[in-house]
């Protein structure tokens, strides 16, 4: 039913006739009235300022938005015969159709939306999940995400010219099919490839098929996931929004890339994650293309030759950098260090900006060959994360990029797991940095790594981590007196000594494994606190948290 007031689906909770009682209250019934003696086109803004925002930037919300909008659409048509022809009348209140809500009700939304711009949704809750463990369960799965898609297709491509905000979350080939007509309002593209299909085998290098009907000039957001590279070879300029995710098949290049960039002086947004990209030579010789207006970049899971050739080659004004962040696992050609000293070495007043905006940053390491440094706050946010990398060599560039500045700036928290605590080098080579004011050791129940990070502290000659003014300690077994040992050669003569270090906060995070109680459980003290008290006034610049 297309034309009906109200359409028989039970899926919305539709079929409640508007004579029926309303489950108001007299006084709510009073506010209703008083709002219904507003001139309609006050009542209409007034009603569509109650629906839900729809917010294009996060496509995974999809589902849920669209079908909610549409029920508090219904929901708000049984509140009154005027609140109903209201919401009939009013056209850029049926802006949505989406799969998720009954095919009859899309068509309804078709109708009574007139000649308003659209927002196209499909997808269903299984958009991110598994199709099961046989081929027959996919095949059937595949054959009625065919069935359905096509029936909702059939409904929408007669209005492919009203098409405003698009997202798609199907096979590749089914949603390639819909990009091939003129759509001269499409201002907004998300699409989400579910599957595998013959089309991802394509080589989309030879294909002469041009995505999105050739016509890309009004495009401002693209989203693309999952699909065959030929999505991303599209001409797109005058971008805001730029986000590509796990293309399949050749085709990209970095020539490609910068072109793109080149001609969305304007972009706003750019996300790159899981690119097969070509390096060109060629670009070496191109000007550094500007971005004036970039507020958040990401590089997650690209290759550190192809993320360090477009850091070089693009130009952004550092104070506007809300969120930076790169995380690369594989090298290509290039190696690891390359990508502090070239790529990432015109972006350091940015890190160090962040830093000090985020009033310090915080230094991971879980192994000897991973490099992880983050900073947030509630403005900017950076995170770096190399797989593969020499965590030593990157606390070193990380001091000098901080030492760059003409303020000293806040400290540096550093995490050390238990693998690392073992390794007396590094630690004597971290214990030397005079910016790492937090350390969090992950003890894991070590005795041994307990003992090797107390030494480095309470270095009698050359106390380890001169700039430390918290500790905290984390699964480990009490020992108050290897505690106080540490205090007393750290901080000697009551912290009077030749060398003045700032106060230490000590704070002891234990979460008891079952082994450690016995079995069955038995009681058992974890710390004498008056011995501790009487213990600590030998080693006053130290407290207990």
């Amino acid at each position: 039913m297309v034309n009906g007031s109200s359409p028989p689906s039970r899926a919305l909770d539709t079929s409640r006739s508007t004579e029926e009682p309303s489950p108001v209250t007299s006084n709510a019934r009073v506010g209703v009235d008083k709002i219904s003696e507003l001139p309609n086109e006050l009542l209409a803004t007034f009603l569509r300022l109650s629906l839900l925002e729809v917010d294009t930037t996060i496509p995974f919300l999809a589902h849920g938005v669209c079908r909610s909008y549409v029920m508090r659409l219904y929901t708000l048509r049984q509140v009154s015969a005027s609140w109903r022809d209201v919401v009939d009348g009013t056209p850029n209140l049926w802006f949505i159709v989406s799969s998720t809500t009954p095919i009859d009700i899309a068509a309804v939304c078709l109708s009574r939306s007139k000649a308003c711009p659209l927002l196209i949704h499909y997808g269903n809750n299984g958009a991110y999940g598994d199709y099961g463990d046989s081929e027959d369960s996919e095949a059937q799965e595949a054959m009625k995400e065919q069935e359905s898609f096509l029936q909702f297709s059939q409904l929408t491509i007669p209005h492919r010219h009203r098409w405003a905000i698009v997202w798609l979350t199907a096979a590749s080939d089914l949603v390639s099919d819909q990009l091939e007509g003129t759509m001269p309002l499409l201002h907004t593209v998300k699409l989400v490839s579910r599957r595998k299909t013959t089309a991802l085998e394509l080589n989309p290098a030879t294909s002469s098929e041009t995505p999105f009907g050739g016509d890309t000039k009004i495009l401002r957001h693209v989203g693309l996931r999952g699909g065959p590279a030929a999505w991303g070879l599209a001409r797109f300029s005058g971008l805001r929004t730029w986000k590509m995710d796990g293309l399949v098949g050749d085709g990209l290049t970095t020539q490609h890339i910068l072109g793109v960039l080149r001609e969305s002086p304007l972009l706003e947004v750019l996300e790159m994650e899981r690119l097969k990209v070509q390096i060109l030579p060629d670009d070496t010789v191109l000007a550094p293309v500007s971005l004036p207006r970039l507020t958040r970049i990401t590089f997650r899971w690209c290759r550190g030759d192809f993320v360090n050739h477009i850091l070089r080659h693009i130009q952004v004004p550092v104070e506007l950098i809300e969120e930076f962040l790169i995380a690369v696992r594989e090298w290509g050609s290039l190696q690891q260090i390359g990508l502090l000293t070239d790529g990432l070495s015109s972006w350091s007043p940015l890190l160090r900006r962040a830093h000090r905006t985020c009033n310090g940053s915080r230094f991971s390491v879980s192994s000897l060959r991973t490099l992880f440094w983050i900073a947030r706050g509630s403005k900017k946010r950076f995170c770096l994360f190399f797989f593969g990398f020499d965590a030593v060599s990157g606390m070193q560039w990380i001091m000098d990029v901080l030492d760059q500045g003409d303020e000293p700036g806040p400290g540096v928290e550093i995490e050390c797991r238990n693998s690392i605590l073992h390794n007396v080098e590094a630690i004597g080579t971290f214990s030397t940095i005079k910016k790492i004011t937090r350390l969090d050791a992950h003890i894991c129940w070590d005795e041994e790594s307990l003992q090797i990070l107390f030494r480095v502290l309470g270095n009698p000659i050359t106390p380890g981590f001169p700039w430390l003014e918290n500790l905290k300690l984390q699964d480990w077994e009490w020992n108050t007196e290897a505690i106080m040992k540490m205090l007393q050669a750290r901080f000697p003569h009551n912290g009077t000594g030749s060398t003045q270090l700032p106060e230490l906060t000590i704070q002891a995070i234990c979460s008891m494994p079952s082994w450690w109680l016995g079995d069955p459980p038995v009681q058992r003290q974890i710390m004498d606190f008056q011995e501790f008290t009487l213990a600590a006034l030998g080693a006053k610049r130290g407290c207990w948290e």
